[in-house]
């Protein structure tokens, strides 16, 4: 499955957590030597994909509208998501 160059999937806890509410996309052991993957990128292979889906549009875009968007100057989404906040610590 392709995944950003900088992100393991397998650190002790995911940073799927927007304003508390975790991503209904998220997965926890459900493809071989990764421990958290996004359950869209799973099923479509590819962000773009992920970032067109109706569900992703549905339920992630407001959150990072609310959560993420007021607080950086770069709009992220799950697929350019920095370094820094892939591994993480939970927080």
């Amino acid at each position: 499955m392709p995944t950003p160059a900088t992100c393991s999937g397998n650190s002790p806890a995911h940073c799927c957590v927007y304003g508390g509410v975790v991503c209904p996309y998220l997965e926890e052991n459900t493809i071989p030597n990764r421990r958290w993957v996004c359950g869209l990128m799973r099923e479509h292979q590819d962000w773009d994909k992920v970032l067109a889906d109706p569900r992703y549009k549905k339920t992630l875009t407001p959150l990072y509208e609310k959560f993420v968007w007021p607080f950086y100057s770069v709009k992220y989404n799950c697929k350019t998501w920095p370094v820094k906040g892939c591994e993480c610590d939970g927080n």
